[in-house]
């Protein structure tokens, strides 16, 4: 019953958790409206998830909230991913050391066979991205980075790097070892195209030690969650002829800092007041089951 559950905040900003007396809770993050994960507070296992509730308790908190910013108006938002999720590591656990002789240029390939869909600028037009190769620097933490990127029908290659900066541990009950790998990117488009830039701020992986295989992977065991998001990336484009910045942010599923763009509950959905930026299709394919549409989402566009 609803009645037996109450929100109660936690020492992190923005987090509050569900918490059922001496049984289970969860963590929800309020600045994203939606569920984020489910974390284990009390020493008994047996619990069951309820993500109805989660969801409910989590979006009338924010409906009742006093919104103090207007995310469609900000354009850079890379300090506030990086220190948002830094602080959800468990004090002192920074392993990046440990990581630094380990490989782990598959996290980032792991969308290959699918674009992974970003907004762009202040109406959240819709840009597509594609790793087609990441490649470790021997004995350092920087990969180089090739791929495509997508927006309004033209296609443009860009070739960059990813400087792996913290690799934090953030839940020291988890015995899977769940870990954020956080760093910096540059990814400079080629210039076949007037408008030409270079892509940059802060990247958020969540990745999980597979002790079978004795190796990082990507963290998509909650990618049913309402709210789950993976590879994010979050900072800005700049143009590379007058230098002017635009907001860009893309990643696997829900992205965050998008103020009205993303209406959906379930699920990532469009606002229809930015469909005409290039969501159509996307709606009519994904939302809309239009089969037409989907062989069209299909299309590898990079090849």
């Amino acid at each position: 019953k609803i009645e037996d559950y109450r929100i109660t905040e936690t020492k992190y900003p923005f987090f509050y958790v569900l918490v059922k007396p001496k049984s289970y809770a969860y963590e929800i993050d309020s600045d994203w409206t939606v569920l984020l994960t489910f974390k284990l507070m009390a020493e008994n296992s047996n619990f069951s998830i309820i993500p109805s509730i989660v969801n409910k308790v989590a979006r009338c908190y924010w409906e009742s909230k006093d919104v103090k910013e207007n995310q469609n108006d900000r354009v850079d938002y890379s300090k506030k991913w990086f220190s948002e999720n830094y602080n959800l590591s468990v004090p002192n656990k920074d392993i990046l050391s440990d990581i630094k002789s380990q490989d782990i240029s598959h996290i980032w390939m792991k969308t290959l066979n699918k674009t992974t869909n970003g907004v762009f600028g202040k109406n959240y037009r819709r840009i597509e991205f594609v790793f087609e190769n990441v490649s470790k620097v021997k004995n350092n933490d920087e990969y180089i980075v090739n791929g495509k990127d997508r927006m309004k029908g033209k296609i443009c290659s860009f070739t960059g790097n990813l400087n792996v900066t913290h690799a934090i541990k953030y839940d020291e009950r988890d015995i899977d070892l769940s870990i954020i790998i956080l760093g910096e990117y540059e990814l400079i488009e080629i210039a076949n195209t007037l408008e030409t830039g270079k892509f940059m701020g802060i990247f958020c992986t969540y990745c999980y030690y597979d002790t079978v295989n004795q190796r990082l992977e990507l963290d998509d065991r909650w990618s049913v969650a309402d709210g789950y998001m993976n590879n994010t990336f979050v900072g800005i484009w700049r143009d590379l002829k007058n230098g002017y910045d635009y907001k860009c942010i893309w990643g696997d599923h829900r992205l965050p800092y998008t103020g009205d763009f993303d209406v959906g509950t379930g699920e990532f959905a469009p606002n229809d007041k930015y469909l005409k930026y290039g969501w159509e299709n996307y709606t009519k394919a994904y939302l809309g089951g239009d089969k037409k549409a989907l062989e069209i989402e299909n299309i590898k566009w990079w090849k």
